[in-house]
């Protein structure tokens, strides 16, 4: 009897809800080797089989006038990958934005903690932006036999050719999830645009329209920067503001209120902004309100988050910049169905990602 138990009816697997893991956390797991797969598979696809037959840029000169998309002749020792390079650099240098404006920094907003940040963004983007477009005109000359290639363009080249990634110089944004050039590109530029409607907007407008925090370099640094603004602007203690975060589909604007998108719930889903147990892999966050409070009591805080007691229907949810988990920035606190122990949440891994990779 005993013998037929483990034989016959006894399951040769266990479900992860042993663990107090959704029941689907093996798809978590294949999603992100998927897209680990399809990254890599992209980079083969991309890579040059025929490198062997020649050096990247060939020394006869009347080759190189040749060398554009209408003039690419078989065997003139270009690599294969070429023409297609010249179409990638020549559509980002259309949809690259032509400056990064500068934010208005008025004698009245000099003390501005907010302004510092927001600063500090706009002229690291601008640098990283004037560097990755000159990068891009040199390479397109030398693409169209207009130039000659230097060290510095063949390296760039190459690996937006071959390897299909962009250059280490270029990458100095915080996400750690590997991405292929065309990738990148495309969430750098949204990243620009996003600096620009920033740069534009008055200070005292900035709470008001929604902003993409993984778009920023620093986006722990602007959360705290906003709690700190609000301090000022209150002229209160910075441990008498408690932060409330709503998720809501509305835009609608609260008091010392600073909206943000691209926020992805795992592990849990939403009922009327309130977190709820499901098997749901991840959740698009529409809007996160993230309101500065003043209270009465005195909460001690470290960041954004307070250190005091938490309050009996809500639990503390972390949050990082990305899916792999390896850039921890804040917390926050959310409330709960109370059908559900806090512990439920934190052994299915609850948390919520400021930044995912471009479709």
């Amino acid at each position: 009897g005993f013998m037929m138990w483990i034989t016959e009816e006894m399951q040769n697997t266990v479900s992860p809800e042993y663990l107090g893991l959704p029941a689907n956390a093996k798809v978590i797991i294949q999603r992100e080797q998927t897209r680990r797969m399809l990254s890599i598979l992209n980079q083969l696809q991309s890579a040059d089989h025929d490198i062997e037959r020649g050096s990247l840029v060939s020394s006869d000169k009347k080759v190189k006038q040749r060398a554009s998309i209408s003039g690419m002749i078989s065997g003139s020792g270009y690599p294969s990958w070429w023409p297609r390079v010249q179409n990638l650099v020549s559509y980002w240098l259309k949809l690259l934005p032509d400056e990064i404006k500068t934010m208005s920094r008025k004698t009245a907003n000099a003390s501005s903690p907010l302004m510092r940040s927001l600063v500090r963004e706009i002229e690291t983007y601008k640098v990283l932006h004037s560097q990755v477009k000159q990068d891009l005109i040199s390479c397109n000359q030398v693409l169209e036999g207009k130039g000659a290639p230097t060290n510095a363009t063949r390296n760039i080249l190459k690996s937006i050719g071959e390897r299909e990634t962009i250059p280490e110089k270029w990458d100095q944004r915080p996400s750690s999830m590997r991405m292929s050039a065309s990738s990148w590109m495309q969430d750098f530029i949204r990243s620009l645009n996003g600096i620009n409607e920033l740069a534009s907007t008055e200070l005292t407008s900035i709470g008001s329209r929604p902003i993409w925090l993984g778009g920023l370099l620093a986006p722990a640094a602007f959360v705290a920067a906003s709690r700190q603004e609000v301090a000022r602007v209150q002229r209160c203690a910075l441990d008498a503001l408690r932060l409330k975060v709503t998720l809501s589909t509305s835009a609608q604007p609260l008091k010392n209120d600073f909206i943000y998108t691209g926020l992805t719930l795992h592990g849990a889903s939403l009922a009327q902004s309130t977190l709820i147990v499901t098997n749901e892999v991840y959740k698009e966050l529409p809007f996160a309100h993230f309101q500065w409070t003043v209270t009465s009591e005195d909460v001690k805080v470290d960041g954004v988050k307070g250190e005091g007691e938490e309050r009996e229907e809500e639990i503390s949810i972390p949050v990082y910049l990305d899916q792999t988990r390896r850039q921890y920035l804040f917390e926050v606190q959310l409330p709960f169905e109370k059908q559900y122990s806090k512990e439920i949440f934190s052994q299915r891994g609850t948390c919520i990602t400021v930044w995912s990779p471009p479709n």
